[in-house]
């Protein structure tokens, strides 16, 4: 499985804390450590690849120091485009299996607990209050969407048979300013089955 972090954008307010993986948790672990202790234990055979932009110098030498196993993807028009296009610069890599990963996202041991990889393509839910929801029915998702119950997380499994057709909408300039919830609306119309993976809140 192939498992990409994107950490090219910062988000509002947080500038100046540079770029998400190298964002402090404590004083000797950032959200990367995070990411990256969590992903190997559940997935030891993944391969972790991160896209950067700002703040690109840094977190390239950090990766090439303490994690030369993972690559960085450049992103050099971060700036202008959307999630879509962050995923689209890794599109070599879009071909198995695949995890999405926001690059601010800390991850624990409940995260993946019960997650099954499959041939069915996956959002990531949990009770926590959030902007972005999803309606599911039957144990499908229909839509998501701002507003909705079902808090959306920044995390999504995409399976080897829908990888391709995601991958379509990626890299099409048509789709650089959609984000990732627009990305997985557009296979939910297209008849890809998407699962509902709810976390439970330790």
């Amino acid at each position: 499985m192939h498992v990409i972090i994107l950490g090219d954008r910062f988000k509002r307010g947080l500038k100046s804390k540079g770029c998400p993986g190298l964002i402090k948790i404590d004083d000797s672990f950032n959200i990367f450590d995070n990411q990256h202790l969590i992903i190997t234990n559940r997935f030891p055979n993944s391969k972790i690849l991160y896209v950067a932009g700002f703040d690109l110098k840094r977190m390239r030498a950090f990766l090439k120091k303490r994690y030369p196993s993972v690559d960085i993807i450049k992103n050099e028009h971060y700036m202008n485009f959307s999630d879509s296009q962050s995923l689209g610069v890794a599109g070599d890599y879009l071909c198995d299996d695949l995890l999405i990963v926001s690059g601010y996202s800390l991850l624990n041991s409940a995260t993946f607990k019960g997650f099954v990889v499959d041939e069915y393509s996956k959002i990531f839910t949990s009770d926590k209050p959030s902007k972005l929801g999803c309606i599911t029915q039957n144990s499908m998702v229909t839509n998501i969407s701002f507003g909705l119950p079902h808090g959306v997380l920044d995390l999504y499994y995409i399976s080897s048979r829908d990888v391709q057709h995601l991958k379509n909408l990626a890299i099409n300039r048509k789709y650089g300013n959609h984000f990732l919830f627009e990305l997985i609306n557009n296979l939910i119309d297209h008849d890809v089955v998407v699962r509902q993976h709810k976390i439970v809140d330790t």
